[in-house]
């Protein structure tokens, strides 16, 4: 008897959570929202997979935990120059993995410990985004405007960062090993500890960058601007390939 009595009290604590915790609904204009208004919708935990979201409305939206794999969120709330906007929604935790956010306006956006691992982002500016945490493992970021982004804790391996503006951002203990960084702006940025092995850095804008205790070893930093930079008597830089444009790494001179 007492234990279903027991059984009986558990069965109404669960039901009672079940309503004292409801659950996000899904939009009703799924899976085709291109256009839809979806500001301030609460899409936690929603699956948003394969959605087409296209000028959308997402503005203030909560999409903790939401998954949107392959989903397509390109140009949402047109702003004239090919760009989008979804200022003030929260991402943090979203699984955004192979999702389309190509040219997507991110600045400041929340994208905590988020899954971007294989997502488009080419162009997309996410100038003093949060992205601490967040795994960008082989995402494509060519272009991408990062200045001032939180990085603290991403795992950047492998990424696309070529042409991407990190000028004056904050590095330090990033994982970008194997990543390209091909023409990219890092002029200013605080690199201590960054984790550079394999990457290719040919071309970059380190100009007044701080390297010290970063880790070089096999990259490619061949035709590099390292004028002013500083700490590269700190950096490991064995195995590195190529010579910078002033000559300052190992074999190289200023008429290389």
């Amino acid at each position: 008897m007492m234990t279903k009595t027991i059984a009986a009290v558990a069965l109404l604590l669960a039901a009672a959570n079940a309503v004292a915790s409801p659950v996000a609904e899904l939009p009703a204009c799924l899976p085709d929202c291109r256009g839809a208004d979806l500001s301030g919708a609460d899409l936690r935990g929603v699956n948003l997979d394969r959605a087409a979201l296209s000028d959308a409305d997402l503005s203030g939206a909560d999409l903790r935990g939401a998954s949107l794999v392959d989903a397509v969120l390109s140009h949402t709330i047109p702003l004239g120059d090919d760009s989008w906007q979804i200022h003030s929604a929260d991402l943090s935790g979203a699984d955004l993995r192979s999702a389309n956010l190509y040219g997507a306006d991110l600045r400041y956006i929340a994208l905590e410990g988020a899954d971007l691992r294989g997502a488009y982002l080419a162009n997309a500016d996410l100038c003093d985004a949060t992205l601490k945490g967040a795994d960008l493992r082989g995402a494509d970021l060519w272009g991408a405007k990062l200045s001032g982004v939180i990085l603290e804790g991403a795992d950047l391996r492998g990424a696309l960062l070529g042409e991407a503006d990190l000028s004056a951002t904050t590095l330090e203990g990033v994982d970008l090993r194997g990543a390209s960084l091909y023409g990219a702006d890092l002029s200013g940025a605080y690199l201590s500890g960054a984790h550079l092995n394999g990457a290719y850095l040919d071309g970059a804008d380190l100009i007044g960058a701080y390297l010290g205790g970063a880790d070089l070893r096999g990259s490619f930093l061949g035709n590099a601007d390292l004028d002013h930079a500083e700490g590269l008597d700190e950096a490991d830089l064995r195995g590195v390939q190529g010579c910078d444009r002033t000559g300052l790494l190992p074999g190289c001179s200023g008429d290389e």
